[in-house]
């Protein structure tokens, strides 16, 4: 029987898992999180979503600035958890940490283990074109991503879904996969013959996120601009610039129309609907965008805002 279960975990991606075990018997005794971090373009003081979730719930939160520092160790020592569940928690947990409960550290990652180890697996599966990803729960070790295999299950990716939307599909599955091992785990002796060993050599990486990252190029080809601007939406969203101004880009689509203008060059204009831009092969349709500071907004009312015409372009801001 598990009983004592620490649960480690930060963002939103985090919290339904956390919600399915506060829903059962698998209730954590106690939450680690990240600390409260300064957020937005005012800088306020945030709490991460799963500290929010968990003292709704009345369970402990402690926030060390690292989960490995002697006061950690320490209580959980002292808490001698049966297993630890950690999901996008955004640190390192050391060996130390990793022997203490009796089934180890395990871990939920949004992709099909060995590939797209790393912090953006979801993002990359959609820059990939991939039509299938999943969740994989592993027993953690000292390599990044790469314990023996507990549980997998597989999950279509739609060609029109974007990065949010994926993103809380496999929050949602994550959790359901989680109870569901928690309970074969109980009725599995020895609990080893759950593991399965990855690959190494099938492993793929994945890449941080930075800005210089979410910049449309429009001279590659329409597909892959499509998939790139997927990957980033709705948030932090891929992002081009027009009059010198950063708008980001939404909602795409791939045309059957051949580009013969500039890569960048507005091409057709629906005014109750889209526009369609140039890129290396086929014109991309535009649905949806967002200016600095606003809200999301139909290309139409874009459109009509901007005084938009064929011949205009969108640059890399150079």
């Amino acid at each position: 029987m598990i009983k004592n279960i620490v649960f480690v975990g930060t963002p939103f991606f985090s919290v339904p898992t956390l919600q399915a075990l506060c829903n059962t018997r698998y209730k954590p005794v106690l939450v680690i999180t990240q600390p409260d971090r300064p957020k937005g373009r005012k800088l306020v003081l945030s709490s991460p979503p799963v500290k929010d979730y968990a003292l709704t719930e009345q369970i402990e939160v402690i926030q060390p600035e690292s989960i490995n520092d002697t006061n950690t160790i320490n209580i959980l020592k002292e808490l001698k958890p049966d297993i630890i569940i950690t999901i996008s928690y955004g640190g390192f947990i050391g060996k130390t940490i990793r022997m203490l409960p009796k089934y180890g550290v395990i871990n939920i990652h949004p992709s099909l283990l060995p590939k797209f180890r790393g912090s953006t697996p979801i993002q990359s599966a959609l820059l990939n074109g991939d039509t299938e990803t999943g969740i994989s729960i592993f027993k953690i070790n000292a390599k990044m991503d790469a314990g023996d295999i507990l549980y997998q299950s597989r999950q279509p990716i739609d060609k029109n879904i974007n990065f949010t939307k994926l993103e809380k599909q496999l929050s949602e599955q994550a959790a359901t996969d989680m109870i569901k091992l928690l309970e074969t785990i109980e009725k599995t002796q020895p609990y080893d013959n759950l593991r399965v060993k990855q690959n190494d050599k099938l492993a793929t990486y994945t890449e941080k996120v930075s800005r210089e990252t979410l910049l449309v190029n429009w001279n590659n080809k329409a597909q892959d601009i499509v998939n790139f601007i997927r990957a980033y939406s709705e948030e932090p969203a891929a992002y081009t610039f027009f009059n010198n101004k950063e708008i980001k880009m939404i909602t795409t689509s791939l045309t059957k129309n051949k580009s013969e203008q500039v890569p960048g060059s507005v091409t057709t204009i629906n005014k109750n609907k889209s526009f369609h831009i140039a890129t290396k092969d086929y014109d991309v349709e535009v649905l949806n965008v967002k200016s600095p500071g606003k809200k999301i907004m139909l290309a139409s009312d874009f459109i009509n805002g901007s005084r938009l015409k064929i011949g205009d372009r969108f640059t890399n801001g150079l």
